[in-house]
């Protein structure tokens, strides 16, 4: 496979044809000295014959030298330049660049060899771009994620942890952090390259993530006084081959708090206990809007009853000088009119 994230490589289909390329420049000197040779053998020959003039044996050697050169003018042209060719091609596509394809236009051995390093070319090049389609189209989704407000892991099909989005890799760090009182403190990236079913502490966790998971599931985490809800679901390819699974946490932690709050709130009141109020330490967002709204509900209903049980008990001791004076909106408005109009009445009565 080839590495997209790597500009240089040097695949062995190349090197085997490197090696040919070696091979043949050696072919080719050893041809231009066994030719060099036999010329020289045929004027030795020419200058040791006593029937032949000093003259004739000249232009034989001539004759030769001129040949010779020739003939390595033509391995040269035929041979010689277009293995320079081939092996600056392959070196290109060392360097990374695999579409300056050779232009072929033979049909002999060196033909050949042209048309192997091309197919080469276009096989490699391919490749490398659909390795980086592939790289970049990830380098988009861990970016996205990593931007995400809900903490995602990722797990490959043999259940082992590939990924885990910036907040999440805070929320383990925390946990991991938690962990040190036990003697068992770790980091969110030791766990990288291991099975979440060893996290987990339930045994119910520790079988959802050992195995393969066939379809969506709903999980409750909860450890260190926090509680989580894990939505997990399978990854497949587009050949319907399982890929992993991915996990969202979503902590539940504040929500259970406001809800055990507010069922304690609840029972006060129906009990007549007016004076329970949510805790707003540490709260943040929509649960600390909701707990001033809840408290705000409370308090003016507290301060209603109030004013009209002391207006009450007042009469009921004959004291016709306590009214309600705050102001009241609504249905509480009517209670405030309907005191006051009582207290006015009896007071009308009383003077007559």
């Amino acid at each position: 496979a080839i590495n997209a994230g790597q500009a240089s490589l040097e695949p062995s289909g190349l090197k085997k044809i490197k090696s040919a390329i070696v091979n043949a420049k050696v072919t080719h000197t050893l041809y231009a000295a066994v030719a060099m040779a036999l010329s020289l053998q045929l004027m030795l020959g020419a200058w040791l014959s006593h029937d032949l003039a000093m003259n004739h044996f000249l232009i034989e050697m001539a004759f030769g030298i001129g040949v010779t050169f020739l003939i390595g003018q033509l391995l040269k042209s035929l041979v010689v330049k277009p293995l320079y060719t081939a092996s600056d091609k392959l070196k290109q596509m060392t360097e990374g660049n695999y579409f300056d394809w050779v232009s072929i236009g033979r049909t002999d051995e060196i033909g050949a060899l042209f048309n192997s390093i091309k197919t080469t070319q276009v096989i490699l090049g391919f490749e490398v771009i659909n390795q980086q389609q592939i790289t970049s189209s990830a380098l988009r989704v861990k970016s996205a994620l990593d931007h995400v407000t809900t903490n995602v892991t990722i797990s490959n099909s043999d259940n082992k942890l590939i990924f885990m989005n910036k907040i999440c890799r805070e929320l383990f760090n925390e946990f991991g952090q938690n962990m040190a009182s036990n003697g068992k403190a770790f980091e969110a990236s030791d766990l990288i390259g291991t099975s979440l079913a060893d996290f987990f502490p339930t045994d119910e966790l520790r079988q959802i993530y050992s195995a393969k998971l066939d379809h969506g599931q709903s999980a409750t985490f909860s450890s260190w006084g926090r509680t989580f809800k894990l939505t997990i679901s399978p990854v497949y390819d587009a050949e319907g081959h399982y890929e992993g699974r991915v996990t969202q946490w979503v902590e539940l932690t504040e929500e259970l708090t406001i809800e055990e709050e507010f069922d304690q709130m609840v029972s006060a009141a129906n009990a007549g206990d007016l004076s329970q109020r949510m805790e707003m330490d540490g709260k943040q967002g929509f649960y600390k809007r909701l707990s001033e709204q809840l408290n705000g509900l409370l308090e003016v209903n507290d301060r209603v009853v109030k004013d009209t049980v002391r207006v009450f008990s007042a009469l009921a001791q004959g004291d016709l000088t306590q009214t309600i004076d705050a102001s009241y909106d609504g249905a509480f408005g009517e209670v405030k009119t309907n005191a006051n109009a009582t207290v006015e009445k009896l007071t009308s009565i009383m003077s007559e």
